[in-house]
């Protein structure tokens, strides 16, 4: 998994999955996630996945995002779309 995201001011907010330590999605329904520790600055973020968008929110406060610059996370509703 690798994730960027551009912000408000043109920051990226980027982060991977390390390999020993995979986003595991949810036991029951197998739709979402949470990854902690995305960056040294310790972000985490939960992705909720639905049939044509996925959800991603910020779970450990928005201290957090001094790691990606002004204005940039991965928060967001995100279409998917044919490539």
């Amino acid at each position: 998994m690798l994730l960027s995201v551009v912000g408000a001011r043109h920051n990226i907010a980027e982060g991977k999955s390390e390999p020993n330590r995979p986003a595991v999605l949810g036991e029951t329904t197998h739709d979402y996630f949470y990854y902690e520790n995305v960056n040294e600055c310790g972000y985490g973020f939960s992705a909720h996945f639905f049939k044509k968008f996925v959800v991603l929110k910020t779970t450990t406060g928005y201290g957090t995002l001094s790691c990606f610059g002004m204005g940039a996370s991965f928060d967001g509703v995100y279409i998917k779309v044919k490539q």
